[in-house]
């Protein structure tokens, strides 16, 4: 279409062994932003649970690879990704497990069981509802998580309360802003959370 406008962006791997294939710091001088996919840190493919889009390390976990939305942002600026054509990516949906062992409530415990995704808005509007899932918060990790003790199932998801904090996080590190995995996961909390920090302005 002529007389318009085009942005060049891509969306990156959050880890280092993303960054060792890609030449960051010249690909980044012809992009608009990075969209960093920093979620699914954690998942059924391994062998415990976690946090699956930390902003800080959590002091608890004890994998062999450890991953937050920092460590992930420090790794591409070190790579030569300016500060302020980086964009974080939070989940608008929440990762469980089942079969956990009851140790710290489940995080970053072994599990034997199923897993899987539930969108936020089912995590919100019906799990929540009920006695039995209970919201915990790792102060370390900046990072909430759920914890059903009857049947032994672990949740890592993002909340209002998270989000809020992750994006005073990237207005004060200069970041260009945040992107989301996916709209129709959402009640419209996550949304609403978005758009009332940015009117807050910059800071």
């Amino acid at each position: 279409m002529k007389n318009s406008d085009y942005l060049i962006t891509i969306a990156a791997g959050a880890n280092q062994g993303y960054l060792d294939h890609v030449d960051m710091d010249v690909v980044s001088n012809y992009l608009d932003f990075i969209n960093l996919m920093t979620y699914d840190f954690h998942g059924g493919w391994e062998q415990k649970t976690g946090h699956h889009a930390n902003l800080s390390l959590s002091i608890m976990d004890d994998n062999a690879y450890r991953y937050s939305i920092q460590a992930t942002i420090d790794q591409f600026i070190m790579d030569g990704a300016p500060v302020e054509k980086l964009i974080i990516g939070v989940p608008f949906y929440g990762r469980w497990w089942r079969g956990v062992l009851p140790a710290n409530q489940g995080l970053y415990q072994p599990f034997d069981g199923p897993s899987g995704v539930y969108n936020y808005s089912v995590i919100e509007d019906s799990l929540l509802n009920t006695s039995a899932f209970e919201v915990k918060w790792d102060r370390s990790a900046n990072e909430p998580y759920i914890w059903n003790e009857k049947d032994s199932i672990y949740i890592s998801y993002e909340d209002q309360r998270s989000l809020e904090i992750k994006l005073q996080f990237l207005k004060d590190k200069g970041m260009k802003g945040v992107m989301f995995w996916q709209l129709n996961g959402d009640n419209g909390d996550l949304m609403h959370t978005i758009a009332d920090t940015f009117k807050k302005g910059p800071n």
